[in-house]
């Protein structure tokens, strides 16, 4: 049964496989890499763009050894990932039941919660996709494998049946959870409590800082790296999406979003009570103690108790503009301990009946719940665009709040299956811009950089500046030698600082306006002669931003704001934010970025240009 169930979700994976616009920053920064010029977006800046630091590293490798493409590297990867992830979780599921019997059975073992999980459309989406969802899939089900062994063998007879070796690598294991997403902590906590619980029985409080050590070396080690490298305590990404904000009201709309899309309440319900009848039923049988079952309850709580943590810090930050990405690892956790069971454990009502409950609701989930969602951002996109540009986008009023059907807005304009850039090339610019504008946007298939007529570029950059939306296949397939400057932040480190004065679109909220794009790339000495023209926004992004800009450059005060804004990005902690990013990296420049890292962690700039010369400069 566990080979069915992972043939099966590398059938459905396959049925479904694109590559997601988002994948290709990653292989872009991949591509830098290869060139020699370390793991960044833009030659001659460091800013960390991938939020998955073992995804990042993974890619890097593949597709070093890969002979395919790495968009298909990528997909193979994520594939193999996933399915492994499926089958450690139903291992480590039929493991756990044997410990709270405290004896091992034989039989056939039914994919109960394995199969749940795969009824779920957005399982199918993000099999593929080009992120991290196949590798989050494997070290979660392998981490909660190696977790339910080491407590299986810790409640075994003697002390030698757990070696200190096996339970220091499984502390490592588990300590990787937040290289693969920071957000992962809380998953990483709940599988380290029965870890510690064991540690402790074994050694007590060495044991547990034996186990602590282990689980934290590694991500020290990269957190060292990255504040020395990048001069962030987190990666950019998370100051571009504000994760440090709350945005609760927002939050409780994407879970309500993406639980009322497939009725999750029968399911959750259905695995609760079975956990509950388990946990309150009679006694295990004759052989087991209770050791065992103590262990069975403390992991089941940790698992629990980290996929609840989860899924309220993904509320609390707002969700995400994808439907179901953010929710996802944790629909994966909270199944874990019913993800596959033995046939002869479902003959008593307890659980026969929560089993046949997610059964009968996994067929009616696969086969008819659907997410009723649009395929662009906002239902407010309708407020702002004329009816030509809606009609040539082809968006309606279906949009809920910003979460988008991604996999379908993809796959509507390119094709059923798009996995490589160039299945995407077609419709990169979909918006039919006025002809006059043309000539402020690059194509990168025509392989001649150039913006608004080729401007003279500050002397800080030095390079080509191509401005984009589409960060990801624009910049994996423009040359490495031109900076591709991020409109909305996940690629630069001043927008990602930019305040909000309002919320938007998850992900998708900051921008800054066209005098700090001047001042921050176009030579000083050189005169925006036609200010109107120059860096236009792109007008589906006013339904995405929340920074308060102008719907209009105001011509008569551009050359006031650009030089407001450049004086800012000479002063205080902005200045220091450039230096740190893009000064020739020595030791003491790398000692030097880990103390900035702390002191500009909270650092945020105004929007407008003058409020931000006065806050920073101190005038």
């Amino acid at each position: 049964m566990p080979t069915l169930g992972a043939a099966t979700y590398l059938a459905l994976g396959w049925s479904r496989r694109w590559t997601l616009d988002d994948a290709f920053i990653n292989y872009r920064v991949v591509k830098q890499i290869e060139a020699g010029n370390g793991p960044v977006f833009n030659t001659g800046e460091r800013v960390e763009v991938a939020t998955s630091t073992a995804w990042m590293v993974v890619l890097t490798i593949g597709d070093l050894l890969s002979p395919l493409s790495i968009e298909w590297t990528a997909l193979v990867l994520q594939l193999a990932f996933g399915s492994a992830g499926l089958v450690l979780g139903m291992a480590g599921a039929v493991r756990l039941a044997e410990l709270r019997r405290g004896t091992g059975s034989t039989g056939w073992v039914v994919p109960v919660g394995a199969g749940a999980f795969l009824a779920l459309k957005v399982s199918w989406d993000f099999a593929t996709g080009g992120l991290e969802n196949g590798l989050g899939m494997a070290w979660m089900g392998g981490s909660f494998w190696a977790v339910v062994v080491a407590c299986c063998l810790d409640a075994s007879s003697g002390d030698g049946a757990l070696s200190r070796r096996r339970l220091r690598a499984t502390a490592v294991l588990v300590g990787l959870g937040v290289l693969v997403r920071p957000d992962f902590a809380p998953f990483c906590a709940g599988l380290a409590l029965p870890l510690g619980v064991v540690a402790w029985h074994r050694n007590r409080v060495r044991g547990l800082l034996a186990v602590g050590v282990a689980a934290a070396a590694l991500p020290l080690a990269v957190q060292v790296f990255r504040m020395g490298y990048y001069a962030q305590l987190v990666p950019n990404t998370l100051h571009a999406k504000s994760s440090s904000l709350s945005w609760w009201d927002q939050g409780w709309v994407y879970l309500a979003e993406f639980t009322g899309s497939y009725l999750l309440v029968v399911p959750v319900a259905a695995a609760v009570v079975w956990l509950a009848a388990l946990w309150l039923g009679d006694a295990p049988p004759a052989g087991s103690d209770a050791a065992s079952l103590q262990a069975w309850r403390t992991v089941v709580v940790g698992v629990e108790l980290g996929a609840a943590a989860h899924v309220l810090g993904v509320v609390r930050v707002g969700g995400d503009y994808m439907h179901g990405r953010l929710l996802h690892p944790a629909w994966f956790a909270l199944l874990l301990p019913v993800f596959a069971v033995r046939a002869s454990e479902l003959r008593s009502r307890r659980s026969s009946v929560p089993a046949i409950v997610i059964g009968v609701w996994a067929v009616v989930a696969a086969t008819t719940l659907r997410p009723d969602i649009g395929t662009l951002f906002n239902a407010s996109t309708i407020e702002t665009l004329s009816a030509r540009q809606l009609d040539g986008l082809g968006i309606d009023d279906s949009g809920l709040r910003g979460i988008v059907d991604v996999r379908r807005t993809a796959a509507d304009p390119h094709g059923s299956h798009p996995v490589e850039a160039d299945d995407y090339l077609d419709g990169m610019f979909p918006l039919e811009l006025p002809p006059d504008l043309d000539g402020d946007w690059y194509d990168p298939r025509r392989h001649a950089p150039g913006w608004g007529g080729g401007l003279p570029v500050h002397p800080s950059v030095n390079a080509t500046v191509l401005p984009a939306y589409m960060l990801g296949v624009t910049g994996y397939v423009t040359s490495l030698d031109i900076w591709v400057y991020d409109r909305l932040g996940l690629a630069d480190p001043v927008v990602a600082r930019a305040e909000l004065d309002g919320r938007g679109t998850a992900g998708h909220e900051k921008m800054l306006s066209a005098p700090w794009v001047a001042a921050a790339f176009v030579d000083t000495r050189h005169e925006i002669r036609d200010p109107g023209r120059f860096a236009p926004i792109d007008p589906l992004a006013w339904t995405w931003t929340a920074t308060g800009l102008p719907r209009e450059v105001d011509e008569a005060s551009f050359a006031a704001d650009r030089r407001a804004a450049r004086r800012a990005l000479e002063c205080g902690g902005l200045e220091e934010l450039v230096h740190d990013t893009r000064a020739p990296l020595d030791p003491q420049r790398f000692l030097g970025n880990i103390v900035d890292a702390v002191r500009l962690h909270d650092l945020s700039i105004p929007v407008d240009p003058h409020e931000a010369r006065d806050e920073l400069c101190g005038r």
